[in-house]
């Protein structure tokens, strides 16, 4: 394998001569596809090795990797955005129905006493009325 260069050198019977020179390049053959494939693949007529098609392969996973974790984190800030407005609304809502209870218990037991102070109007009344 390799690259020879031949001289060949002629003399006539004057004693005259000549060189002639011939590069021979003996070099193996190109690998065959089955070859060139146990080694990697050709995309768009470029050879990528399998060494680096792996290197690709877990960069693009640890980007995607990276993505998701970025992607959970935020949707768990939201979530939990999102149960904390519910329990504030939930105090609040309680704190009103707690208030609303309160006056409505007032106001019944206004009612109540009204309702006794009319009973006595009433007594009172039907008692200054003559018979």
């Amino acid at each position: 394998m390799g690259r020879y260069q031949i001289i060949v050198r002629a003399f006539d019977k004057a004693g005259n001569w000549q060189d002639g020179t011939l590069v021979i390049a003996n070099e193996p053959p190109p690998p065959s596809l089955q070859e060139r494939l146990s080694q990697g693949i050709i995309i768009g007529g470029q050879f990528i090795p399998w060494w680096m098609l792996g290197a690709i392969g877990v960069i693009l996973l640890l980007i995607i990797l990276v993505i998701l974790i970025l992607w959970r984190r935020a949707h768990e800030d939201v979530a939990e955005q999102i149960q904390e407005t519910l329990e504030k609304a939930h105090r609040r809502l309680q704190h009103e129905h707690e208030k609303i209870t309160a006056e409505l218990k007032e106001e019944q037991e206004v009612k109540e006493v009204l309702s006794h102070e009319l009973e006595h109007l009433k007594k009172d009344n039907q008692d200054k009325i003559p018979h």
